[in-house]
């Protein structure tokens, strides 16, 4: 029986377009990136985290693509 993959793919890449969109909303609206959130995380730490994230669910769906 041969897998279906492309929920997958969709998946992953709706969660990268949201981790980026959240790492590109706190770019543009903290003007400090040295400012830190409530949990102690600074601002510029959590959009590289955002784009690292993004990064690994493209990764994601390249993987799921490759696969099918």
């Amino acid at each position: 029986m041969e897998r279906n993959y492309t929920g997958g793919v969709f998946f992953f890449l709706l969660l990268a377009a949201v981790l980026a969109a959240f790492g590109i909303f706190t770019l543009v609206t903290v003007p400090d990136l040295g400012v830190e959130f409530r949990w102690g995380l600074p601002a510029g730490v959590a959009v590289g985290l955002f784009f690292v994230l993004a990064v690994a669910a493209v990764a994601g769906a390249v993987y799921c693509l490759r696969r099918r």
